[in-house]
């Protein structure tokens, strides 16, 4: 007897999920026996067993724990009768029948808890009609007196009956149940804002004949990354969570009926208080609710971390996808951005300067464009010169900017005096020393390249030019010294003359400062040469190259 009541905790423990969940095993079973495969191991298992203890078949094995379990109230009843009442060992057996009977009991009601979840989860399912077959009076009237409760509650009248645990773990399982539907609404929403936006660029890539190398850019993208993004997602974390809301609709219907269940108690409690008189209905009512309340406090908790942990993993499979589908798009990106940049650029400039030119533009709009306009001005002689030409002659300045800027084998020289041909083309007399910023036009053309002249930069084709060859090179003193003398600055910002003294310069415009102050030996304006023209200039207009 003694061992008895030592172990009963352990025994309640161990075969009360055991039998609890015995009949879905079985059920299981059947559904598996059809599978050549699945029979053919289980007995081979069963083979094996055969050997240590008397097996008949799979079914008389699973069955032989509940057995066992009932069977021992019955040979402590049998012990019992047979024990002398003078005998030392009567008062164990007595408890250990008691002990033994509360196990069975604890089976028993784990055994109709689950039972009567299963009921109104199957309930759940059933079609409006055999919902319509069920009605009668006594339904109808529990029906009303829980909208009575539900009213009542709505309003703010507290329940009798209160569980503190599971109100705050429903709350638990209500916020999980809204995340994971948020989630999943979320994730579909940028799925198809993805292929939104794939649509509509397909579109511009048809009316827009220039970018075809985002044409063949988005056709990588659409056909190749995007399908094993869509793939990814719909996978690891699509299927998933619609999974689990639909699993949700179980515990949330056991959830309803609990609340159902415990209005009925407190309104069958309210009726026995007012009388006096208790019931069995009260009863039935009471011991419902207390097993649909234990078997929610007992699976909730457990529901809870099991779809937290498929939650993360769906947000970790997502935020996973999203960022390597991301990463391949930007490296795909930049490989075109920059010849997009400086195609760009280049057009802009040209159209910038076309509108600069129209007499109804105000003065200012163009700065750079201004300045070049006002000193063809000055320079009558120069400009007389350029129109019989139509050559752009190249100051020092200019020349000793290109050197400066560009690398050895990136300057070229004209070789023949070159007229313009198209509109972003250069007129470039022989010896002006360029630089060569990319060796093809913005249509593929490796015949014209795109250079700098130190002021302007636009196309010239490549028989015109040939490698810089320059004396300054041999003396890195004489080079040295030159560009001490000359001082070479640029401006940083853009500064309108006010008056002839002044000169006018567009922001980046290479300059050689002539004297660090003005007449006066005020070094805050400087003495300069912008390309032929004399002037002041703000000093801190300039920075040092």
């Amino acid at each position: 007897g003694k061992s008895f009541v030592e172990f009963a905790e352990d025994m309640k423990n161990t075969y009360a999920p055991y039998c609890r969940n015995h009949d879905e095993v079985i059920t299981v079973m059947e559904k598996y026996k059809g599978n050549p495969e699945i029979r053919e191991y289980f007995q081979k298992l069963i083979n094996n067993m055969r050997e240590y203890c008397n097996v008949f078949d799979l079914d008389a094995l699973l069955i032989k724990p509940v057995q066992r379990i009932l069977k021992y109230p019955l040979f402590l009843g049998e012990l019992l009768r047979v024990t002398e009442d003078s005998h030392k060992d009567k008062v164990e057996v007595c408890q250990a029948i008691n002990a033994v009977t509360d196990v069975a009991k604890a089976i028993n009601e784990y055994k109709r808890r689950k039972d009567l979840v299963y009921k109104y989860k199957r309930e759940s399912d059933a079609s409006l009609g055999e919902m319509f077959s069920k009605l009668n009076l006594h339904t109808l009237k529990k029906k009303s007196n829980r909208m009575r409760g539900r009213l009542s509650n709505t309003m703010g009248i507290s329940l009798q009956t209160r569980d503190e645990n599971f109100e705050r773990e429903e709350n638990r399982f209500r916020s999980l149940e809204k995340a994971v539907k948020v989630l999943l609404k979320d994730v579909q929403c940028y799925m198809d804002n993805v292929q939104v936006r794939l649509d509509y660029s397909n579109i511009y890539i048809k009316i827009i004949y220039e970018v075809k190398k985002f044409k063949s850019l988005y056709l990588k993208i659409s056909q190749q990354h995007y399908p094993q993004l869509r793939s990814t997602v719909e996978q690891l974390v699509i299927i998933p969570l619609n999974k689990l809301t639909v699993m949700f609709n179980g515990p949330i219907k056991v959830i309803e009926k609990r609340f159902d269940k415990l209005l009925d108690y407190d309104n069958l409690f309210k009726k026995s208080k007012d009388t006096g008189k208790y019931n069995d209905a009260l009863d039935s009512a009471k011991n419902d609710y207390e097993a649909m309340n234990a078997q929610l406090l007992d699976e909730l908790p457990k529901l809870y971390r099991l779809v937290y942990q498929v939650f993360t993993d769906c947000m970790r499979c997502f935020i996973q996808a999203q960022k390597k589908y991301l990463d391949i798009s930007l490296q795909e990106t930049y490989s075109i951005l920059d010849s997009f940049i400086e195609t760009f650029n280049v057009k802009h400039t040209s159209v910038l300067d076309r509108i600069s030119g129209l007499s109804f533009i105000p003065r200012g709009f163009n700065p750079k464009y201004d300045s070049l306009h006002r000193q063809d001005s000055v320079k009558t002689e120069k400009k007389k010169r350029i129109s019989d030409t139509g050559l752009s002659i190249q100051s020092e300045s200019q020349k000793v900017f290109v050197i400066q800027q560009f690398p050895r084998d990136k300057l070229y020289q004209v070789n023949r005096n070159y007229k313009a041909s198209d509109l972003m083309d250069l007129c470039l007399n022989q010896g002006t020393v360029v630089g060569v910023l990319k060796e093809q036009d913005p249509m593929g053309n490796k015949d014209k390249w795109f250079v700098d002249d130190g002021s302007n930069k636009g196309f010239i084709h490549k028989s015109a030019l040939s490698l810089f060859q320059s004396s300054l090179n041999s003396d890195p003193i004489e080079v040295s010294h030159i560009h001490f003398l000359l001082q070479y600055y640029y401006s940083e910002y853009s500064f309108t003359a006010r008056n002839q003294n002044e000169v006018t310069l567009f922001e980046g415009q290479v300059v050689t400062v002539l004297a660090k102050h003005d007449l006066n030996s005020n070094t805050e304006w400087w003495l300069v040469d912008a390309d032929g023209n004399h002037g002041y200039v703000p000093s801190n207009y300039l920075k040092a190259m």
